[in-house]
Parts: structure tokens; C-alpha cells; sequence
């Protein structure tokens, strides 16, 4: 029993046995961490982009239809007309704008999928995130 007891072969068999599954899961979590926060970045320079293009219309202009349109596009697509979502899956209808007292306020609602965890965890693979930036209107 005691040559047993001291015997090393298989050692780091057993140790890659305990610390894989753990150095694993926190290199798949810093993974996808990563990846919600390049997504959440991505739509806050956008919608900051939209209010700003927003907050350069004269005040007297306000906030037309057309102009808000423009900005929601300027926002999902990183262009004034047309273009693919930037992030997957969102659309115009997910932005809200609003312009009171010469202040433009441009919210954004959009759903990040984890790929990493709907592999594991179908269950909690979406999250809703949200975003805003106000803007005042100074004009030109």
C-alpha cells in the first residue's frame, strides 16, 4: 500500500483533470463577456452618432419625421440610407427619438445572443440591452 501511496505516475493527468474544466470556462466566459461589451460598445457609438447628427439641425427644425428616420438609420446601419445592421438583428424600430426643449435624446433597445452560451445554456443565450445619449441642439 505504501508503494501505492508514493507512487507519481498519472500525477498530471490528474491535475489537468481538476484545473481544465475550470481554466475552460473562464476562458469561454472572458470570450463572450468580450463579446456582449464590442456589441454594447458598437450600439453606443451609434446612437451616439445619431444624436449628434440630430443635435447639429438648427432648433427651429426640431425634430421632423424625415430627419428621425435618417438618425434611426444613421444608428442601426452606420449610414444615412440603407445598409445591414451593424448589430444582428436590430432595427429601426428599436430606436426612440425624442427632442424636447433643445435637447435630442436618441434610445436604443437591442438583444445580444450569446453563440457561446446558447451551446450550453439555451435558456438564458439573450439579453436585452439598452443604450441612450442626449444631445443638445445647437444648430448651424
Amino acid at each position: 500500500m505504501k508503494k501505492l501511496w508514493q507512487c507519481t505516475d498519472g500525477t498530471a493527468l490528474l491535475e489537468m483533470i481538476i484545473i481544465a474544466p475550470v481554466a475552460l470556462s473562464l476562458m469561454i466566459g472572458g470570450i463572450d463577456f468580450a463579446m456582449g461589451f464590442s456589441t454594447y460598445a458598437t450600439a453606443a457609438k451609434s446612437v451616439r452618432n445619431a444624436a449628434r447628427y440630430l443635435g447639429s439641425l438648427p432648433p427651429e427644425v426640431g425634430c421632423p419625421i424625415g430627419f428621425s428616420n435618417t438618425a434611426k438609420n444613421l444608428a442601426v446601419t452606420g449610414q444615412m440610407t440603407g445598409g445591414s445592421p451593424l448589430i444582428p438583428g436590430w432595427s429601426t424600430s428599436d430606436i426612440t427619438v425624442d427632442c424636447t426643449a433643445g435637447v435630442v435624446t436618441v434610445f436604443a433597445q437591442f438583444t445580444y445572443t450569446s453563440l457561446i452560451l446558447a451551446s450550453f445554456v439555451p435558456l438564458s443565450a439573450s439579453y436585452t440591452l439598452h443604450t441612450q445619449h442626449a444631445e443638445r441642439q445647437v444648430g448651424a
